[in-house]
């Protein structure tokens, strides 16, 4: 038997159920996804301009415009996407981290226009 075939039993000081297993196999992709998005932002900010706009089209939870705030400032960035959901994370955590900030919003598209408009973090 090759040890590929081995079935897996986690231990029980780490991972007492499969729930814990999926949380800590999610946290992997998140990090990943976090790594893809760190290069992203550094990228951009090595371009060297610090005001303006910046537009992040598909924004989902905003995390890439949230990084590029806490970067630059100055630099005036909207998300916009398409999932009601993903525009109502993005608005939350960027008031929770820029509380009145003037110089960052999130857009829903033209789907969700019964649902609301354009709102600022």
């Amino acid at each position: 038997m090759s040890w590929l075939a081995l079935p897996r039993k986690p231990e029980p000081e780490v991972m007492s159920d499969a729930g814990e297993g999926e949380a800590c196999a999610s946290a992997a992709a998140q990090a990943y996804l976090d790594a893809i998005d760190n290069t992203l932002v550094d990228q951009g900010v090595s371009l060297g301009r610090t005001s303006g706009w910046l537009l992040d089209v598909g924004t989902g939870p905003g995390g890439i415009p949230l990084k590029i705030t806490r970067r630059l400032p100055r630099r005036r960035v909207a998300g916009i996407d398409c999932s009601c959901s993903s525009v109502r994370t993005a608005l939350t955590d960027a008031r929770i981290f820029f509380h009145e900030r003037t110089h960052l919003g999130f857009v829903r598209d033209g789907r969700c226009a019964q649902q609301g408009t354009a709102e600022r973090a």
